[in-house]
């Protein structure tokens, strides 16, 4: 009985997010607790029986690694600020070809935690968790197809926006930038809704996780995919930055 009620004890526990990897049940619903580290914007869809469904998908980590959360209609309205923490509660998994996500859906709590809350809860700040899952690295140390990154600069270029037709039918936009450190520069490409966004020379920009790849001239550049989030750098992020003057002296 002892063994039984320690087992039923085990199952009420917070999952480590880094241990959600090794599910290979679909739809096995677990709690986590930890903070959101990226917040993307809400997405449209059509369900199959004509009418629009909504969802968001937020990056959540704890000390043990990050998970993707994927919010469901009335929950991917409500609102999500990076750094939050929160303890969720019937998450179920999702298996996909690379990875196990969790979708937050009707059945799930979602409970906002306090910061007196989180800390009994040993939930580390978001400072601590960004330089635990994220390698923060300098421009001239990035390398082809690095993963987990993030990198912080200034915007020195910005180039006009692109319009392209899809293979769907509907329209895209592109918009190239270029953003540097005090170590170098690189160019930047940005997508659909990040590539409308207005933006000004000389802004501080942060990037988690972008796909870095070669371009057709042998140049490193970073793209902003699904899985990159753009933020803005706090101010101690910023002070540790060139000013826009510093750098365009050097260019």
């Amino acid at each position: 009985e002892l063994d039984e009620f320690e087992a039923i004890k085990e199952q009420l526990r917070p999952v480590p997010i880094g241990s959600i990897a090794e599910i290979d049940d679909e739809g096995k619903e677990i709690d986590v607790v930890g903070r959101i580290l990226s917040v993307n914007d809400v997405n449209e869809f059509q369900r199959d029986d004509g009418s629009v469904g909504i969802v968001r998908s937020v990056m959540f980590a704890d000390e043990s690694g990050k998970v993707q959360l994927s919010f469901w209609n009335e929950r991917a309205q409500e609102e999500y600020v990076v750094g939050d923490a929160y303890q969720i509660e019937n998450a179920r998994t999702r298996l996909g070809m690379m990875s196990v996500d969790l979708n937050i859906g009707s059945g799930s709590r979602v409970i906002k935690l306090s910061e007196e809350q989180a800390s009994a809860m040993f939930i580390p700040e978001l400072s601590t968790l960004e330089k635990t899952i994220y390698n923060n690295k300098k421009i001239e140390d990035l390398d082809e197809d690095e993963e987990d990154t993030i990198i912080i600069g200034r915007i020195i270029e910005i180039n006009d926006i692109r319009e392209f037709d899809r293979d769907a039918g509907d329209k895209g936009h592109v918009r190239n930038i270029e953003i540097a450190d005090d170590s170098g520069a690189i160019r930047v490409a940005l997508w659909d809704n990040d590539a409308l966004k207005e933006r000004q020379i000389g802004d501080g920009i942060k990037l988690q996780n972008p796909r870095l790849a070669l371009n057709m001239d042998n140049r490193l550049e970073a793209n902003v995919s699904r899985a990159t989030t753009i933020l803005e750098p706090s101010e101690s992020e910023l002070e540790q930055l060139p000013s826009i003057d510093e750098l365009m002296a050097e260019i």
